[in-house]
């Protein structure tokens, strides 16, 4: 289950017992509010190896907003802040309301977005492609990258898994969880049109790209900018192909090798610090966690530069 909690014994109440698996999150203060709605975003990622690492991004998605609108004080109202399928459905009116549930990335959102940057003055005149799905495609590599040595390696296998992200009102993306076996039934008339879709670039990446059907003896493709030209791969999107042929280049090491690996080291002794050292380091101000932060707040903002969580899914 999945619920919200202001008060911290609520929380604590969870970690008793020999079967209490929990993961709490802290609330994000600032959530970016459409039309009165808490949102969040179900986006598809596509992995075909682990390695080398093989990802692909879908580069269309969807929102799923709360039922009712958002109120930050009435945390026992699921409905306003909870935005899965499973919980909607339940609501009172929610089969006459159902497609007003979900847009779509890609046309819906994208456009609010831009009218949102406008009045504001935002230096983002489409914030969609310029921030928020750029730092989604970065999220779901490294969070790949964190269980790739985790996951055995099968070959002409693949999953297709779920990430869920919030957006908070400075246009910023964070990973709330990534969903294995996500739903893929036609919830609304948004699920409608892209469930096919999504299935359909499924197929041409594990078959036609990836080249699944092909004799698994056979030498991998490298993934070059002339594979990657030709290849169809819908909406698919491969991300970090440059790094991909570099682990594809790689060798890869037996279990036997694997587990004859050591780390050598020799001793050594440390030198006693000189006088004059020692008074350079008493006069090194010290600053608590406070002081920190009001001098990061101080500094100008830096954007970050483009580079190219789980459990089974019952929602949409």
């Amino acid at each position: 289950g999945i619920f919200v909690t202001a008060r911290f014994e609520e929380a604590q109440d969870c970690i008793t017992g020999a079967e209490s698996m929990w993961v709490a999150q802290k609330y994000i203060e600032n959530p970016q509010i459409v039309h009165g709605k808490k949102f969040d975003i179900r986006q598809w990622v596509l992995i075909t190896s682990w390695n080398p690492l093989a990802v692909w991004f879908y580069n269309n998605a969807y929102v799923r907003f709360s039922f009712d609108d958002y109120d930050a004080k009435a945390a026992s109202n699921s409905f306003a802040h909870l935005t899965n399928y499973s919980i909607a459905k339940y609501a009172s009116d929610f089969d006459e309301k159902r497609d007003d549930t979900m847009w779509e990335c890609d046309t819906d959102y994208r456009e609010w977005l831009k009218e949102v940057a406008q009045e504001t003055g935002s230096k983002y005149e489409d914030p969609w492609e310029q921030k928020i799905q750029p730092q989604m495609k970065r999220i779901a590599y490294w969070a790949m990258q964190c269980v790739q040595d985790e996951v055995t390696q099968r070959k002409n296998s693949f999953e297709l898994v779920g990430f869920d992200y919030m957006v908070d009102t400075n246009f910023n993306a964070w990973l709330i969880e990534i969903n294995s076996s996500p739903d893929l039934s036609y919830s609304t008339s948004t699920t409608k049109k892209l469930v096919p879709q999504v299935l359909e670039d499924l197929l041409k990446v594990v078959v036609d790209c990836e080249g699944f059907v092909r004799d698994p003896q056979r030498r991998p493709r490298p993934w070059g900018k002339k594979l990657l030209a030709k290849c169809d791969s819908g909406l698919f999107e491969l991300l970090q192909p440059v790094r991909r042929r570099k682990e594809q280049k790689m060798k890869q090491l037996t279990q036997n090798e694997l587990a004859s690996l050591v780390v050598a080291g020799k001793g050594m002794t440390l030198a006693k610090p000189r006088r004059q050292d020692a008074a350079k380091v008493a006069d090194v101000p010290v600053m608590d966690a406070a002081d920190l932060l009001a001098a990061a707040d101080d500094e100008p903002a830096v954007e970050e530069g483009d580079g190219s969580s789980g459990g089974s899914d019952d929602d949409a």
